[in-house]
């Protein structure tokens, strides 16, 4: 039989050939699993293996042999890959280490080397998910509307983040504010330590009024107090240069020379580190910007708040130059009073230079703590940053290395032939990078990093960019995303979400649930939107494969889901538009005798091929050969009930 093979469609019914089920996920028998799949018809199996010991358990030869079935029955099998922490955080320590991301990738590139294996003559889907630690975002549709009492609070939150009242903000504006305003519980990362920390939603009680704490305010306020505190620093500094003039008042000149100059070269040292930190997490700093300006934040910005962001970048650069000339001058006048002193002959010389050049340290540190105190006010380094940022530029280290050894290692730079890696969006609520925006920027941020890579290989910019958009894309899990009704969202917020991804998808797993948990039913037996996402992502340009996912229906009723399956998408039989589709032999199956979904009844049972048959008229019993059992009714027949030869 010839399946239905024509290219994707919104409105066309889906066919069976472009769909499949995830193989036994926690198996290493995915060989078989293939094999059965294969005799169903289906013709995009997913080998799935979610533990990594699992999936080191599958015999390379097994891999060559799916390649062989593969090309033989004409299925294209995608991999989903185990579990993989692609941001990096290290289990046993609970914070960020590049050495277990880089070891985590080499899992990636594992799974990417065999899934050539089993389809080398092209581009084999890969699915991995975005991410695995569990520290995202809880969302929360009408958090502020339930918790805010005044509408002075809104204002004064919205006065703090965009200089206006939130009467004031235009629709982006109100959006974005909005947005902050639904996160119920979010995570912040210290980017220096790799530290998470909790962050919750709160309203606080002050004498004006009540104030709305929302994570990224606290984000704000913590990252303020911790470089108050390194600048704090630069205080004990001053400290230690007011004993030293009190000793040179008093006319104590020995060994001071020395400690001045240890004290010159600590400040010295400590103002360097200082300053490094607040180029490292300062967005006005060029490497930054230009990231910030790449990143899909700033295309999401209000011009105003854009204007916003160039006048404090331009101002940042301006007070930077000052204090850089001024340090620049302080410096030449240090040294040169440094060596004037160890010049001296007298002691009134030497307490006269060190005078001096206390004084010019002291000039020296009151301006750099002026001016890391002015970056609090106004340019405070972002050092603890929101999660999902965070999540987004390691992961997208990872994706981007990971789509550079697809292309260079895995198919020797052959584009028609090297995997492409489809990032899965994790259950929402639960996981970061859940969420169609998270989504979109992650595999944005991963295909710049990629292009870059790329370019570094001899490929030009237009053939580096088409090989990134070809290699790295979405997995759109459309079970995964309902769960975002947990917080309260209906299916229009669920569908507005895939209006951000859609551009992005090239793999989909279909699955149902009722949104409290990732309950894997077979479509239309849930509440998830499929066909409505289905046709967001059509109308997008999406014509991959899907993957049925129903392992739940299957370990709770011991049967299939594809009967069910075809019915739902009212899947055609041949390849014809016309074509007659599986419904009329699903209905016969699901509502006729050979699976009734109350379960078994008693069909044709057995004695109504032991009953005399004199009861329709013919007076004597069924044969043997027909069903009746021998001997039945002895005593009312005129037969012996010997078997007749």
């Amino acid at each position: 039989m010839k399946f239905h093979k024509r290219a994707y469609k919104p409105t066309d019914p889906t066919s069976l050939a472009n769909m499949g089920t995830d193989l036994t996920t926690f198996q290493a028998r995915q060989l078989e699993g293939l094999a059965q799949m294969i005799s169903t018809g289906a013709g995009s199996p997913e080998i799935t293996t979610l533990k990594r010991e699992v999936w080191e358990g599958i015999p390379k030869p097994h891999f060559k042999e799916m390649h062989r079935l593969s090309k033989l029955t004409g299925v294209e099998p995608s991999v989903h890959a185990p579990m993989i922490d692609t941001v990096g955080i290290n289990p046993k320590e609970k914070r960020f280490s590049d050495e277990h991301r880089k070891n985590e990738e080499r899992i990636i590139e594992d799974v990417l080397d065999k899934a050539h294996i089993m389809a080398p003559e092209r581009n084999p889907i890969v699915n991995i998910h975005s991410e695995i630690i569990g520290a995202g975002t809880s969302w929360y549709k009408n958090l502020s509307k339930e918790n805010v009492k005044t509408p002075e609070a809104k204002d004064r939150l919205a006065q703090r983040i965009f200089g206006v009242g939130y009467g004031d903000l235009n629709p982006e504006q109100k959006q974005e504010f909005d947005r902050e305003l639904q996160k119920q519980l979010s995570y912040g990362v210290d980017r220096e330590t790799g530290q998470i920390i909790p962050l919750r939603f709160e309203i606080k009680q002050y004498p004006e009024g009540e104030e709305i704490w929302s994570p990224q305010r606290s984000i704000e306020n913590m990252n303020k107090i911790q470089w108050m505190g390194e600048v704090e620093g630069l205080h004990q500094h001053e400290f230690r240069l007011n004993e030293v003039q009190d000793r040179l008042n008093k006319g104590q000149t020995a060994g001071l020379a020395g400690y001045q100059d240890t004290l010159l070269t600590h400040s010295h040292n400590d103002i360097a580190n200082l300053f490094h930190k607040m180029q490292k997490n300062s967005r006005y700093e060029e490497d930054n910007w230009k990231k910030f300006k790449e990143s899909g934040v700033w295309d999401r910005m209000s011009p105003e708040k854009r204007r916003i962001e160039m006048m404090k970048k331009e101002q940042y650069l301006e007070i930077k130059k000052k204090q850089l000339e001024a340090n620049s001058e302080h410096e030449k006048r240090m040294k040169e009073l440094a060596m004037a002193r160890s010049g001296a002959t007298s002691p009134a010389e030497q307490r006269l230079f060190s005078q001096k050049l206390n004084q010019e340290m002291s000039k020296n540190l009151s301006g750099w703590s002026d001016f890391f105190a002015n970056t609090v006010e106004h340019f405070t380094p972002h050092r603890i940053i929101p999660i999902e940022d965070f999540e987004v530029d390691k992961a997208s280290d990872t994706f981007a290395e990971a789509a550079e050894h697809s292309l260079f290692k895995t198919a020797k730079g052959n584009l028609s032939r090297a995997p492409i890696i489809a990032i899965e969006n994790p259950p929402a609520q639960q996981f970061g990078l859940s969420r169609g925006e998270e989504m979109a920027k992650l595999v944005e941020e991963s295909r710049r990093k990629a292009v870059d890579k790329f370019k570094k290989k001899g490929m030009s910019e237009s053939e580096a960019k088409h090989a990134a958009e070809k290699l790295i894309g979405v997995t759109w899990d459309v079970g995964h995303i309902n769960q975002l009704r947990q917080g309260g969202y209906d299916e229009k917020d669920i569908l507005k979400d895939t209006e951000k991804v859609a551009p992005f998808i090239k793999h989909m797993h279909l699955t149902d649930n009722f949104g409290a948990t990732d309950s894997h039913l077979p479509p239309g037996m849930g509440n998830v939107p499929i066909k409505e996402m289905q046709d967001i992502a059509g109308k997008a340009g999406f014509k991959g494969k899907s993957v049925i996912e129903a392992g739940g229906f299957i370990s709770n009723f011991k049967k299939s889901p594809w009967p069910y399956v075809l019915d739902e998408f009212d899947s055609p039989i041949y390849e014809f538009d016309a074509a007659d589709t599986w419904r009329p032999a699903v209905y016969q199956y699901e509502w006729g005798s050979a699976s009734y979904p109350a379960g078994y009844g008693n069909i044709l049972p057995s004695n109504y091929f032991q009953r005399r048959a004199s009861n329709a008229g013919a007076g004597f019993l069924l044969p043997p050969s027909l069903g009746a059992s021998p001997g039945e009714e002895k005593k009312k027949s005129g037969f012996s009930g010997t078997q007749m030869s």
